[in-house]
């Protein structure tokens, strides 16, 4: 595989209402971080793995993992409501200024799915490479189901769907954004032709809560994403 095709960017901003400092809480004894850089460096595709954070405390724990964090990102791009494709396009500007490196594709690697494999990255840029899709995302392969989404009205829940309509629907399950860098031209981060990437129920935790650190350390223990 051709190098300097694929720059893997992992977003981890220091804040978090949910779960303080998520990015750095313990999985299986390393920060939650290390697990996305560990995969990300052991998957043949990916050419540079670049940390974007504004979190002097996260910038150390990557560094020592062996990603590069050649920057801190700035206050205006590390609030609750930033647009993930702006800190996207905030890493690959950096490098193409700083550095003149541009890159064809980009990957974005989010620290709170740790169950995503260097073998689940490889093979989606495989897919979205030797395709004509513009980008690729990684779906659960449990689809959901028309019946299965409720929706909250005065107090109470009722179906968003009539019970005729038996559509399935494809969750994104966060673990994997990919994409040709021409895309972020257009401030997007997924083009007109998506390519799903399915993984398993068992792979697609994405980190929110409390309970779901237990349940990743609950599958990791069962070799899940090993």
């Amino acid at each position: 595989m051709s190098n300097s095709l694929l720059l893997a960017v992992i977003p981890a901003r220091g804040g978090s209402k949910r779960l303080p400092l998520k990015n750095l809480r313990l999985l299986a004894g390393k920060p939650l971080i290390c697990h996305t850089i560990e995969a990300a460096r052991k998957a043949p595709a990916v050419s540079r793995v670049l940390v974007s954070t504004d979190d002097p405390r996260i910038r150390e724990v990557s560094l020592a993992a062996g990603a590069e964090v050649p920057f801190l990102r700035p206050a205006e791009l590390a609030g609750d409501h930033t647009a993930m494709v702006d800190v996207i396009i905030h890493a690959v500007a950096y490098l193409a200024e700083k550095e003149n490196q541009i890159f064809p594709y980009f990957a974005v690697l989010q620290p709170t799915s740790p169950l995503r494999t260097a073998e689940d990255i490889d093979r989606a840029f495989a897919l979205l490479r030797d395709s004509p899709a513009d980008s690729l995302v990684s779906v659960s392969a449990r689809p959901l189901r028309s019946e299965e989404i409720y929706r909250r009205k005065e107090g109470f829940i009722e179906p968003s769907f009539s019970p005729a309509d038996r559509q399935c629907f494809l969750r994104l399950n966060g673990a994997l954004y990919m994409g040709k860098t021409s895309l972020l031209k257009e401030r997007r981060l997924l083009g007109d032709a998506v390519l799903p990437y399915p993984m398993p129920e068992s792979r697609s935790l994405d980190i929110d809560y409390p309970e779901d650190l237990e349940l990743a350390r609950i599958l990791l223990k069962g070799g899940i994403g090993q």
